[in-house]
C-alpha cells in the first residue's frame, strides 16, 4: 500500500492525460468516469503489492480522485 501512497499522485496524473486523450478519441462524456476508474485499478494492479481488494479499492480510489480533481479543476477555472 505505501507504494501507492507514493506514486498516488503520479497515477492520478496519468490517469487524468490518459482520459484527455480518450476524450479526443469521441468516447462519450459519460463513460469517462468508469474508465478513469478501470484505468485506476489497472494501474494498481501493476504498481500496487498486496491482497486483491487492497489492489482494487487502491485503484477505485485513484480513477475517483482523477475524476474529481478534474472536475474540480474545471469548475474553478471556468469562466461564468
Amino acid at each position: 500500500m505505501t507504494e501507492f501512497l507514493t506514486l498516488g499522485p503520479v497515477a492520478v496524473t496519468l490517469i487524468m492525460a490518459l482520459t484527455q486523450i480518450v476524450k479526443e478519441l469521441g468516447v462519450p462524456h459519460k463513460w469517462l468516469p468508469f474508465l478513469n476508474v478501470l484505468m485506476g485499478i489497472g494501474g494498481a494492479f501493476v504498481f500496487v503489492d498486496g491482497d486483491l481488494k487492497t489492489v482494487a479499492i487502491s485503484g477505485i480510489i485513484a480513477g475517483l480522485t482523477a475524476c474529481g480533481t478534474f472536475d474540480i479543476g474545471k469548475s474553478f477555472f471556468e469562466e461564468k
